[in-house]
């Protein structure tokens, strides 16, 4: 079964798709085909939505919905009043006590994770956008494929609205919060290292994760450092924050 495909026909360029590029079409037509595609984006999103067919996986859908929230919240200068209280509900996950239940743990971790790139007004746009349960649903790869676009889009998402609405509703700076910790959670990892030559280094700054490990180390070493600084007794990381470190390092 061949999947379908788009074809764009213009009076100068004849009939090509979007794989050929854009080169050789003139400025007029390339207007003319962004209107007619923006048209028929708006009606094929009618009918999936007539449909209710799913359409893409839940991280697209959540960057969705922080993009569609960002533009109307840039110009009501407003958080709508049905989402006010997943803003309350996420600044109360990042504050209380650790919770216990699986899938509101991970909800927990998940705003933490978004606190910790210490934009408060991004925080708001998120909390504002998906709800406990948008999260809870969320699989671990998708909640980091949304954690790694916002990190990396974060400049994108900056408001000065955003960053009002955050003082109005109290979002704590990541600095200055408590972070609730599992204290119950069984460590699966205790390594200290015992020789003076193991030195790391860590530096957390907006999930850049930063190493100095000595040259003179040999590999077996080299990744004890690193198991010494993953596995920190009193360090509560989350999961999907655990990928982006490893992401950070394999970069290194």
């Amino acid at each position: 079964m061949e999947l379908a495909s788009l074809l764009f026909d213009t009076s100068s360029n004849g009939t090509f798709s979007c794989r050929d590029g854009y080169d050789n079409v003139s400025d007029q037509d390339l207007v003319a085909l962004y209107r007619l595609t923006h048209k028929a984006l708006i009606s094929l999103e009618t009918e999936v939505e007539k449909r209710s067919v799913i359409v893409g996986t839940d991280a697209a859908k959540a960057i969705k919905k922080i993009r569609d929230n960002f533009r109307m919240i840039k110009v009501t200068k407003r958080v709508e009043d049905t989402a006010r209280p997943l803003v309350q509900n996420a600044i109360g996950a990042v504050t209380g006590p650790a919770f216990t239940n699986p899938g509101s743990r991970r909800y927990q971790l998940f705003f933490i994770d978004i606190l910790r790139l210490r934009k408060r007004g991004v925080f708001v746009l998120c909390a504002a956008s998906l709800g406990k349960e948008k999260v809870r649903n969320m699989k671990m790869d998708e909640r980091v494929e949304f954690l790694d676009f916002l990190e990396k889009n974060i400049s994108t998402f900056e408001s000065d609205v955003l960053d009002n609405l955050a003082t109005v509703f109290g979002v704590p700076d990541y600095d200055c919060t408590p972070l609730p910790i599992d204290n119950n959670r069984p460590n699966k990892r205790k390594r200290r290292p015992s020789q003076g030559w193991l030195f790391y280094v860590v530096e957390y700054n907006k999930l850049n994760i930063d190493f100095d490990i000595g040259q003179d180390l040999n590999p077996v070493n080299q990744q004890q450092c690193r198991d010494a600084i993953e596995g920190g007794e009193n360090s509560e990381v989350s999961v999907e924050t655990t990928q982006l470190m490893r992401h950070r390092r394999e970069r290194l």
